[in-house]
């Protein structure tokens, strides 16, 4: 019987470990139902983004995105989504929002 070989410098040979880290920036929040206003066909909700410091007037949009279900939000030199706003329904798309002082008002047509 021969010998298995050995795997050369088996002796030297570097464990690296790889650690995760948690990422605790909340880039999703979830809208209760009980923050919408429901009327014809359409939903109005109030959030408030003015902690959200790259979320000025000027530069940035609304979309939709999860069949309609999270709202996100858009600056127009980024290609990822500011925050997202899940919401408990889907939404067919976004008929109008406004924001003025950090305070952004969307309305919904619901599907």
């Amino acid at each position: 019987m021969t010998p298995k070989p050995s795997r050369p410098n088996e002796s030297d040979e570097e464990e690296i470990q790889v650690v995760a880290q948690e990422n605790d920036d909340n880039r999703l929040m979830e809208i209760p139902e009980s923050d919408f206003v429901h009327e014809d066909g359409l939903a109005n909700v109030t959030i408030d983004i003015s902690a959200i410091p790259e979320a000025d007037d000027g530069s940035i949009d609304l979309g939709l995105a999860d069949g309609g279900r999270i709202i996100e939000l858009l600056r127009h030199n980024l290609l990822n989504p500011l925050r997202g706003f899940s919401i408990p329904f889907a939404a067919d798309r976004i008929e109008d929002w406004n924001l003025n002082n950090g305070i952004l008002d969307v309305t919904l047509r619901m599907e």
